[in-house]
């Protein structure tokens, strides 16, 4: 009677032992969380801004002209003639990150009239300030101002009119 009193005891024992292992895996396997994220925004927005022409620039009946391209905002180009000694062209823009990402300059595409075909004029003195260069950081909420400036040297003889037209396009990708 002893042993079987023992015997019922130690099925008793394992069933709860099995029963409770059982109910712990299946609590485990229904837990949920309820809890609240807050994912703030990502938005990726570097563009060329702001274009101001120096006051005195020459502007050749208005035929001279900076813009930035409506379809892409980061490209700008331009296209300036200065007719006889003295006359020079000079604007400013910016490149702003508006966005919530860091950007990387990745690279500067240019087209039309070359460093080297302005170099070969004697008559033009070209000046370009605050270029980023490849590899550059633009931070969020920073900008980089670059100013761009041609004249036509008094002095050196120069009797016709110099035509400069580029584009410039800024290649960011996120950093």
């Amino acid at each position: 009677m002893k042993k079987r009193k023992i015997y019922y005891i130690s099925i008793i024992v394992l069933m709860l032992i099995v029963g409770m292992s059982l109910g712990y895996s299946k609590l485990m396997a229904t837990l949920t969380i309820d809890a609240k994220v807050n994912v703030s925004s990502v938005k990726w927005d570097i563009q060329c801004k702001n274009i101001d022409v120096k006051e005195g620039s020459f502007t050749n009946n208005n035929t001279n002209y900076v813009r930035i391209d409506p379809e892409n905002p980061n490209k700008i180009s331009y296209n300036i003639t200065l007719n006889a000694p003295g006359d020079f062209y000079e604007f400013t823009f910016k490149i702003v990150n508006s966005g919530s990402l860091k950007g990387k300059l990745n690279s500067i595409t240019t087209s039309g009239t070359t460093d080297d075909e302005i170099a070969d004029t004697q008559y033009i003195d070209y000046n370009i300030t605050g270029l980023p260069s490849r590899g550059s950081i633009l931070n969020t909420s920073g900008e980089q101002e670059v100013k761009i400036r041609f004249e036509y040297l008094p002095g050196l003889g120069g009797e016709s009119s110099y035509t400069v037209n580029r584009t410039y396009e800024f290649n960011y990708v996120r950093n």
